[in-house]
C-alpha cells in the first residue's frame, strides 16, 4: 500500500448513455479514493463545465476509460482520450462488458472487470500503485492487525471511520462510566438523587451529559467516578470536536483520528482495570477489546460494501 501524502491523479471517462457505466462509476470512485485522487465529472464546480473537464484530464497522470459502446461513439469521451494522447498521459481502458472493444484504445493496456470488481481493481492498482491492492469492500477479510493498519493509514471510507468511532465511545466508553456511577451511588438513595444519567444514543449527547458530572461525583464522594470522568471528559470533547469539522471524504485525517480514539480508549479502559488491581481482568480485555473492535470494523465494511453494490 502506498502512502496517501503524494497520491496519483486519474480521471474516470464514461459515458453517460451507458447505464452500466453509470452505475458502476460511483462504485469505481469510491474505491479508488482511498488510494489515489479520483476525479469524475460529479465533482465538477459550479460554471462552465467544460473547460473543467479538459484542466482536469491535463492535470491526471492516468486516463481511466470505461468502455461500452456509448463511450466508443461519445464525442466527450473521445476527446478527453484526444487530451490525454496530446499530453502524454496513461490512458487504462476498463472493460465491463466481455464483449466490447475499442479500436482506438487496442493498443493500450487495459484491466478487466467483467468476472470481478475485485479482481479488475487488483489489476487496476497494480498498474498505478505498482502492486494491487484491494477494493476496501473486500477488508473483511483482514485479520485483525492487518485491518487495524487498514485504518491506521486511511485506507477505511470515513464515513464508515466515523460510525466505528461513535460505536467505541457510546459502546465501551459509556458503559463502563455509567457502570462506575451506578455502582456507587445505587448504595445510597440520597446519593443516587444527586446523580443525572440520561441515555444518550450518540458522543455529542454524552459529551453534554458528562459537563458538571465531575461536581456532581465530587458531592456524593465517587472518587473513582471522579478520576474516570477527568479521563473520559477530553477523550469525549475531542473526538466529538474533530468529528464536526472534518469531511467523510478526508478518509486519510478521519481514520487517523479514529485509530488513535481506538488506542486512547484501549488505554484509559486497561488503566481502570488495573486500578483494581486485577490483572486477570485486565488480560481478559486485552484480548476481548481486539477481537471485538476488529469483528465491528469488519461488520460495518461489510455491511457498507453490500449497500455500495446495490446502489451501484
Amino acid at each position: 500500500m502506498t502512502d496517501l501524502e503524494n497520491r496519483k491523479r486519474v480521471f474516470v471517462s464514461y459515458a453517460h448513455k451507458d447505464r452500466d457505466s453509470v452505475h458502476y462509476v460511483p462504485r469505481l470512485v469510491n474505491s479508488l479514493d482511498m488510494y489515489l485522487d479520483a476525479f469524475w465529472d460529479q465533482k465538477l464546480q459550479a460554471g462552465q463545465w467544460s473547460p473543467q473537464l479538459e484542466q482536469a484530464v491535463k492535470d491526471s497522470d492516468y486516463l481511466l476509460v470505461v468502455m461500452s459502446y456509448s463511450q466508443s461513439e461519445s464525442g466527450w469521451c473521445q476527446k478527453e482520450i484526444q487530451i490525454a494522447r496530446e499530453n502524454n498521459i496513461t490512458i487504462i481502458p476498463l472493460r465491463i462488458h466481455g464483449n466490447h472493444d475499442d479500436k482506438k484504445l487496442k493498443n493500450d493496456q487495459w484491466a478487466d472487470f467483467t468476472e470481478d470488481f475485485d479482481v479488475g481493481f487488483r489489476q487496476l492498482t497494480s498498474y498505478i500503485l505498482e502492486q494491487p491492492v484491494s477494493s476496501w469492500e473486500y477488508f473483511y477479510g483482514l485479520n485483525d492487525t492487518d485491518i487495524f493498519e487498514a485504518l491506521k493509514r486511511g485506507f477505511i471510507p470515513g464515513f464508515i471511520a466515523k460510525e466505528f468511532g461513535d460505536w467505541m465511545i457510546m459502546d465501551w466508553v459509556w458503559p463502563v462510566l455509567r457502570d462506575c456511577i451506578s455502582h456507587k451511588t445505587m448504595k445510597d438513595d440520597i446519593s443516587r438523587s444527586l446523580i443525572i444519567i440520561g441515555e444518550p444514543s450518540v458522543p455529542t449527547d454524552l459529551w453534554r451529559q458528562l459537563l458538571g458530572l465531575e461536581t456532581q461525583l465530587i458531592d456524593v464522594r465517587n472518587f473513582l467516578g471522579v478520576d474516570l470522568t477527568k479521563k473520559v471528559v477530553p477523550l469525549v470533547e475531542n473526538y466529538v470536536k474533530d468529528m464536526a469539522i472534518i469531511s467523510d471524504i478526508d478518509h486519510q485525517l478521519v481514520c487517523q483520528i479514529i485509530f488513535k480514539c481506538v488506542q486512547d480508549t484501549r488505554d484509559l479502559l486497561e488503566s481502570f482495570d488495573l486500578s483494581f488491581r486485577d490483572f486477570f481482568k485486565v488480560v481478559h480485555f486485552r484480548g476481548t477489546f481486539e477481537f471485538n473492535t476488529a469483528s465491528k470494523l469488519r461488520e460495518l465494511i461489510v455491511a457498507h460494501s453490500r449497500r455500495s453494490r446495490y446502489l451501484y
